[in-house]
């Protein structure tokens, strides 16, 4: 995997546990994000996880963290490694399967 393939796996898992709120919910909270950050793409979201995150938290309060454990366990599902989503946050969770599957860029953590 390279470092493209990594950051287009991991909005593929956003995209994913994003849809559990509907198609047009999605897309409103890809468009803000994006727009809030000014990224021109979305598969830059796992080179802004804490933002990520934080966004997920202005937007759902405390229900946030229901979205973010979907998207973590989402990528270790895809990648079929077990693991415990209970004291694992976002950034933490991208940069440990960053470590893992993209080990030559230690250098971007």
């Amino acid at each position: 995997m390279d470092y493209q393939q990594f950051k287009s796996f991991v909005r593929s898992s956003v995209e994913s546990s994003l849809s559990l709120l509907g198609e047009n919910s999605k897309k409103a909270i890809i468009i803000h994000f994006m727009k809030n950050y000014n990224l021109s793409t979305f598969d830059e979201v796992s080179e802004y996880p804490s933002e990520f995150e934080t966004f997920l938290g202005a937007l759902f309060g405390y229900g946030s963290n229901v979205l973010v454990k979907a998207i973590i366990r989402d990528m270790f599902d895809k990648l079929d490694i077990e693991v415990s989503t209970l004291d694992m946050d976002f950034p933490t969770a991208v940069r440990e399967l960053k470590k893992m599957l993209l080990p030559e860029a230690s250098n971007l953590l």
